[in-house]
């Protein structure tokens, strides 16, 4: 069981509600501070709808197991402080185990389903001294991966190469989102498989017409593109977590794309090629290649893990709401002036917090209103497609 949240002692006439981090998808219970996932078996999820519902003492949500596997999972989900005492406050509760560093804010190409292709972010890049204080900073926490990346294209960092070696020396490790443009066999060398958590490919189509138009790049740049990927694949296929190549753009051709995408890079080794649902990004773009969302006629949600385990940092060294918040419109602290534990515990964002769980109504000018990732409730069939 993770440590992440601390264990009170019991209190024998307290009563009980479930976590407002915890929810269902499909037949998984997940909650979003413990990263705990548990299987549920067939029957289980109907169980599960009557636990959020229910608000009592121990014995009551004992008395609706109707077997014994039933009774083992309730148990768990107590001592792993899935349910929880009703008068606790979880808003301040927070433990960061996946943290997005924007090493630089710039990005070569323009794709036409990032918002990047209407609005543009001039060059910047992340200081030394507050990459240092981030990794100072982070340490501590049992962290699953870092990325360099918020809508830019992290190699044209000029410190990737040290920063890649400053993980590696602090034990963290990267998880590599590319266009692959700027992979070169000097990149492909300096990275090993245990710097590694996963790697993703931003590559649209194998047409090198369709590829530049999608990316807004020179038709030019494609084949040393694809050239620098198989040469990265052969490399690091079954060598490392996740090594995937992302399709986006939604159009009546977006299968096929994906087909072709596969065929080809299937032979070099073991590579996911998957559809992605582009989507609006909380509202920062719009056109005919993305999916838009919008909750503008319901006040409580469900929650979203980014608030709860996710940690996003601009090239300035502020903590921002999250990776759909391209503008970072929403600054929730400074690492330079504050810790993270003060930062992500304030008042400010404890009651953010509560706005993103339901605990309070959400203001209507949250970017997070037209987010694809926000739940609308606790218990669904299948995950949002993202």
């Amino acid at each position: 069981m993770s440590q992440r949240i601390h264990q009170s002692k019991e209190q024998p006439d307290i009563m009980y509600k479930m976590s407002m981090f915890s929810h269902v998808i499909g037949n998984q219970l997940f909650h979003d501070i413990n990263s705990e996932e548990y299987i549920l078996l067939p029957h289980q999820n109907s169980l599960f709808d009557q636990l959020f519902n229910l608000t009592g003492p121990k014995n009551d949500f004992y008395s609706i197991c109707s077997k014994p596997e039933d009774l083992k999972l309730t148990q768990k989900l107590f001592d792993d402080r899935v349910i929880v005492p009703t008068g606790e406050d979880e808003t301040g509760h927070y433990y960061p185990f996946l943290v997005d560093i924007e090493t630089n804010r710039h990005c070569n190409a323009q794709c036409l389903y990032c918002p990047q292709s209407e609005s543009r972010k001039k060059k910047g890049v992340m200081s030394q001294d507050i990459f240092n204080n981030i990794i100072h900073q982070i340490k501590p926490y049992d962290i699953e991966w870092v990325a360099f990346n918020h809508y830019n294209e992290p190699l044209l960092d000029p410190f990737f190469t040290d920063r890649i070696i400053q993980l590696r020396e602090n034990k963290l490790k990267l998880y590599f989102t590319t266009n692959a443009t700027l992979l070169s066999p000097q990149v492909i060398d300096l990275l090993e498989p245990n710097d590694l958590v996963g790697v993703v490919f931003n590559l649209p189509s194998m047409e090198p017409e369709e590829w530049s138009y999608f990316m807004q790049l020179p038709t030019h740049l494609f084949e040393h593109t694809v050239h620098q990927m198989e040469m990265f694949i052969q490399k690091f296929s079954d060598k490392i977590e996740l090594l995937s190549i992302f399709i986006n753009g939604t159009t009546k051709n977006q299968d096929p794309r994906r087909q072709n995408i596969d065929e080809h890079f299937s032979q070099f080794g073991n590579v996911e090629v998957v559809n992605q649902n582009s989507h609006n990004r909380a509202g920062s773009i719009s056109n005919k290649y993305i999916n838009s969302y919008s909750h503008v006629n319901q006040d409580r949600f469900c929650g979203c893990e980014r608030i709860a385990g996710h940690l996003h940092i601009s090239w300035e060294g502020k903590c921002f709401l999250c990776c759909q918040d391209y503008y970072q419109s929403i600054i929730l602290g400074d690492l330079q002036k504050n810790s993270i534990k003060d930062i992500m515990s304030s008042n400010e964002v404890k009651k953010l917090r509560g706005e993103i769980y339901g605990v309070y109504p959400m203001r209507q000018n949250l970017p997070c209103r037209q987010c694809v990732q926000l739940r609308k409730k606790r218990n669904v069939v299948s995950p949002i497609p993202y």
